[in-house]
């Protein structure tokens, strides 16, 4: 994970975090008890610091950095623009959303969507072996959830919401061979819905994210 500027009103609190971590600025860690983040990979931070509840590195220990803890390292500079993928693939590879509408990825590597307010009738597009782009125009808003196949882009320059499992159909970390790839890249945010709209207990997320 790669975070530009982080917000301070957020804490890392029983968050896992598998790979590397980079924050450019000062990331918030909160810890109330035995209950903790953890770090897996190794943790660097542009910043001088690392705070915990308001103190300063306090609580920097293996139990947290179980990949270690560096600061003061150097800036991780980002694109200014976003990447241009509204050219990307061949124009029966690309489907473009004018609307907030939702996706719903299918495992047999079809993917099915309709208006995000309920309205208009559920449309589908087929399995591909090519790459596929999926666009959302001006500010439109993408939701998304579902079993993963095939290589997809979900772009949006507004934001991106998950909304339930977002999943690969062949998990590349327990198959040999798999070629199921997702990007969700967002103008603004990635989010995740409220508890309402996903239920209780994590989400299991495979994907780049780029916001």
């Amino acid at each position: 994970q790669l975070v530009n500027s982080w917000d301070p009103h957020i804490q890392l609190h029983d968050d896992v975090i598998d790979g590397r971590f980079h924050s450019n600025t000062e990331f918030g860690l909160a810890t109330v008890g035995n209950v903790k983040p953890k770090f897996f990979g190794k943790v660097t931070t542009a910043a001088s610091t690392l705070t915990f509840n308001g103190n300063v590195n306090s609580r920097r220990n293996k139990d947290v950095f179980k990949g270690g803890a560096e600061t003061k390292t150097d800036r991780v500079t980002l694109p200014r623009d976003m990447p241009d993928v509204l050219s990307g693939g061949d124009e029966g590879d690309r489907q473009l959303f004018a609307e907030d509408t939702r996706i719903i990825f299918n495992p047999d590597g079809s993917y099915v969507w309709r208006l995000a307010n309920g309205e208009g009738t559920l449309q589908r597009a087929e399995p591909s072996q090519k790459p596929r782009y999926l666009i959302g125009e001006k500010d439109a808003k993408l939701y998304v959830r579902g079993t993963v196949t095939g290589i997809f882009t979900v772009y949006s320059p507004s934001d991106i919401e998950i909304e339930d499992d977002l999943v690969y159909l062949k998990d590349p970390r327990q198959t040999v061979v798999s070629r199921d790839y997702l990007a969700l890249i967002a103008g603004r945010d990635i989010r995740v819905a409220a508890t309402e709209v996903t239920g209780p207990g994590d989400l299991n997320v495979h994907a780049a994210l780029f916001a």
